[in-house]
C-alpha cells in the first residue's frame, strides 16, 4: 500500500520501542530496528533538502515527506534493514513525487 504510511507511523513505532522496550519483545521490530528506520528517514529527508522534523505542510512538501516515510516502511516490509539501502530507496521515491511547481 504505497502512501499508506507516514512519518507518524515511524514515530509511533519508535516511541513504543523506546518508552516500553518490553512491548517489543514479541513485536516484529526491536528498538535497534526502529532506530535504523528513523535514521533512514532523516537522512533521506536531508538528501532531498527537506526538514525531517517538519510536521506541517506549510512548505508544500508534506506529501513528499509522507512518501519518503512510506518508502522506508515499504522496503522494511520486504525484509530490508540496511540504513543505506532504505535511505536510497526513500530518496528515489521522494524524487518521483517531488512537486514540479
Amino acid at each position: 500500500m504505497i502512501g499508506a504510511y507516514t512519518m507518524h507511523d515511524i514515530e509511533v513505532l519508535s516511541s513504543i520501542g523506546s518508552a516500553a522496550p518490553w512491548l517489543t519483545a514479541d513485536a516484529p521490530y526491536d528498538s535497534s530496528d526502529l532506530a535504523v528506520f528513523q535514521t533512514a528517514y532523516d537522512e533521506a529527508c536531508r538528501v532531498l533538502g527537506l526538514d525531517p522534523a517538519a510536521r506541517d505542510a506549510r512548505d508544500g512538501l508534506g506529501q513528499v515527506r509522507n512518501r519518503v516515510a512510506a518508502a522506508v516502511l515499504d522496503k522494511v516490509r520486504s525484509g530490508e534493514r540496511d540504513s543505506t539501502v532504505l535511505t536510497s530507496f526513500a530518496v528515489a521515491r521522494g524524487l518521483r513525487h517531488w512537486p514540479l511547481l
